[in-house]
């Protein structure tokens, strides 16, 4: 196998290492979101059924 090969090669496995990374973050990010949307629709079910107990700082 030649040096550009070999470099080739490397390279190769470098994206495939990022690419399965970015999978990951992209895979975290969107439990994030999903948990936020749910947090987001218990406050809102909150403040419906007890305005007193919020309060505004």
């Amino acid at each position: 196998m030649s040096k550009l090969e070999e470099v080739l090669k490397a390279v190769e496995v470098g994206f495939t290492q990022v690419n399965s990374q970015l999978d990951k973050i992209e895979n975290r990010i969107s439990t994030v979101e999903d948990a936020t949307g749910t947090i987001l629709e218990t406050v809102t079910r909150i403040e419906l059924n007890q305005p007193e107990d919020i309060e505004v700082c």
